[in-house]
């Protein structure tokens, strides 16, 4: 029976577990549990994983959870992976389980406190909360400058002085991924002093590519459908009159909240798909309006049936040139 994959690409340890399997070619079905519309929490995934998280598998009448469980159950189950991945030498696989255990309560934990509370978080309905990401962020570098010194201070491209990747670079690189929703700054400020973070970073996205870009594309058809085509976080006193793009897009994932505006949940306006089409999450906008540019990012894109785009882009357009004589007209001497 196929080893079956509850996972949501947007939960960093259901990427890894998803890499690992396809850079081992192991035979398997991804079952997508949205975690956007609380698909984890039903009775149904509850008989899955009683936790209700996310990943988890079901392998015959085999069910495990918890990613860094199922990546040790995956190394030693299917033939054919490699051994660099979960070394049979006992002192090698320990030092793989300190790295792991260090990483739920130090890395992951910043990381993922951080990303919810300063960005993410009104993707699943719950406000922003600056102050649990000001601590989060104390963690979080903390944790960089121990990955910098201690874990990657061996000769070797990879964690623990290795010359090829084991579970546990998989598992800590797609936590560290989820920075990429942060703007530009935010990124630089976590990663710029951290050098050999950042090619251990890059070092492992080699090792397990195609697979590694192909599991942190945008998963846009994923959204709740409570995010209509593309949400922008605006500053109240800004009224938009279009949207223009002013950087190029970002290869990764999900979704963010502005740039540069206040803390909070704010207003949105919804724009045509079409004004749109090009961006992938996170991309930085320019909000154009008679108060001046406002910076924000795409929060997300839901897809929807060409038929019905075709009719919201038309009653788009009709606003737009309604929006063009009237701004003309104001601007029009006397």
């Amino acid at each position: 029976m196929k080893l079956k994959v509850y996972a949501d690409r947007m939960s960093q340890p259901s990427r890894a577990v998803i890499i690992f399997c396809k850079v081992n070619v192991i035979d398997y079905e991804e079952i997508k549990v949205l975690i956007s519309k609380g698909q984890h929490l039903t009775s149904e995934f509850a008989e899955i994983n009683p936790m209700k998280r996310l990943p988890a598998i079901v392998d015959g009448r085999f069910k495990l959870f918890e990613s860094h469980a199922i990546l040790i159950y995956l190394a030693c189950a299917f033939p054919g992976v490699a051994d660099h991945w979960y070394p049979a030498d006992v002192a090698k696989r320990s030092r793989i389980h300190s790295v792991l255990d260090w990483h739920h309560s130090n890395l992951r934990r910043g990381a993922d406190t951080y990303v919810s509370n300063a960005t993410i978080a009104p993707v699943v309905g719950r406000p922003l909360n600056p102050q649990a990401a000001a601590e989060a962020e104390t963690l979080l570098s903390s944790s960089l400058s121990k990955l910098e010194s201690f874990w990657l201070k061996d000769a070797g491209r990879f964690l623990l002085g290795g010359n090829q990747p084991s579970i546990a670079d998989l598992s800590l690189v797609c936590e560290i991924m989820e920075l990429e929703v942060l703007d530009e700054k935010d990124r630089a400020r976590f990663l710029g002093p951290h050098k050999k973070v950042q090619r251990w970073i890059e070092n492992t996205r080699s090792a397990t590519n195609p697979h590694f870009d192909e599991v942190h594309e945008p998963q846009p058809s994923l959204l709740p459908d409570r995010l209509y085509h593309c949400l922008i976080p605006l500053l109240p006193s800004a009224p938009t009159s279009h949207c223009q793009r002013s950087a190029a897009p970002r290869r990764y994932l999900t979704a963010t909240t502005p740039i540069e505006a206040p803390r909070g949940v704010l207003p949105a306006v919804h724009a045509s798909r079409s004004s749109v089409s090009h961006h992938r999450f996170g991309d930085s906008l320019e909000i154009i309006s008679r108060t001046g540019p406002t910076r924000a990012s795409v929060v997300a894109i839901k897809a929807t049936t060409p038929a019905k785009r075709k009719r919201e882009d038309s009653q788009h357009t009709g606003d737009n040139n309604t929006n063009s004589k009237q701004s003309s007209h104001h601007q029009t001497p006397k």
